[in-house]
């Protein structure tokens, strides 16, 4: 268990989220295979919400249809995360 938490921990380094005037900035994916995303405020048109076993998924939809994903294994405290984006954005998360 410990072996896991520590992969988990060590994964999840490289994962940020950035929130400020411009809009939310996620850097997600790895080293090799980076995925970045880049909204303003008024381009966010959706934050959803759906679970899936133990966890739960969270995607940040776009207006021009580009969208990111998260889940408690690529943030600590992904719901928070989703809030402060939902509030920033001024949409409420949706529940799929």
């Amino acid at each position: 268990m410990i072996a896991r938490t520590w992969v988990l921990g060590r994964d999840m380094r490289q994962h940020e989220v950035v929130l400020d005037e411009r809009g939310v900035n996620l850097h997600l994916g790895t080293k090799k295979e980076p995925a970045d995303l880049l909204l303003r405020w008024e381009q966010v048109s959706a934050v959803t919400r759906r679970r899936v076993g133990r966890s739960q998924r969270f995607w940040v939809l776009g207006k021009d249809g580009s969208q990111a994903m998260f889940t408690s294994y690529t943030f600590f405290r992904p719901k928070k995360v989703a809030r402060l984006i939902g509030e920033r954005a001024g949409v409420e998360i949706q529940k799929i």
